[in-house]
């Protein structure tokens, strides 16, 4: 809470040095309680964006990350409640856990093709998102990443995700969207993660693409208006609590 409360800041410059943010229980982000930050520059050849440094700035309202990021930290800009849009960079690697949760006014996101982990619960809560086209070399999500966004009702999967990871009392990957009941699966998938999709409730309809031989462990399970499924000639596994 280095200058958290600070009522009247507005702007802010944040040097390449910058690497550790810390915390404390019951005590604000560095610049949590300043409502009137808005500007924010780095300076150029920044690489990570720290995790922690912006958590609850509600006046965020837009935010550009420098090409030169390749990580945007733990929590760095969760609670950014009036935050609506955000530029990412082409080679950004990882967005990590809890790295926009919250960001309830956040209404689009364009991920750059170079992102291959998304962590727990980044963009959880983020119930002004309706469309999500995930990144197209993404390899990893974490547990309940996109979970409560509750107006997303459109999604497009890569081949690339092969790892959906899960954690107690936190819900799926995107567990808690009602609405979404539009999915589709890039060309020439051969496999749907385990967890992907459950207690997705809104799901009424599917259809597997052609290529797919395994649907994985508890993908589709608790959808519950799941009406009809259209599984491939060349599907082999279907594994345990799938459906």
């Amino acid at each position: 809470g280095a200058f958290s409360n600070c009522e009247s800041l507005a702007s802010l410059w944040v040097p390449v040095s910058l690497t550790a943010v810390k915390t404390a229980d019951y005590t604000p982000s560095a610049f949590g309680g300043c409502p009137l930050l808005k500007e924010i520059t780095f300076e150029d050849g920044i690489t990570a964006i720290p995790g922690h440094l912006f958590t609850s700035c509600t006046g965020l309202e837009s935010l550009v990350i420098p090409d030169t990021v390749t990580k945007i930290g733990y929590n760095s800009f969760g609670y950014c409640t009036s935050l609506r849009e955000i530029t990412l960079p082409q080679g950004l690697a990882t967005i990590d856990s809890y790295a926009f949760t919250k960001c309830s006014s956040l209404t689009d996101v364009t991920f750059p093709d170079s992102v291959t982990a998304i962590g727990t619960k980044a963009f959880a809560g983020c119930t002004g998102l309706t469309e999500i086209a995930l990144p197209a070399k993404l390899e990893t999500l974490g547990a309940g990443a996109f979970s409560n966004c509750e107006s997303l009702a459109s999604l497009w999967v890569p081949v690339s995700l092969s790892a959906v990871k899960t954690a107690d009392y936190t819900p799926s990957a995107f567990g808690g969207c009602p609405l979404l009941s539009e999915v589709t699966f890039e060309a020439g998938i051969t496999a749907i993660p385990g967890h992907l999709f459950t207690s997705c409730t809104g799901l009424e309809s599917l259809v597997i693409r052609d290529t797919v031989t395994k649907i994985g462990y508890n993908s589709f399970g608790y959808c519950t208006s799941l009406r009809e499924v259209t599984l491939p000639q060349g599907l082999a596994t279907i594994d345990s609590y799938a459906f």
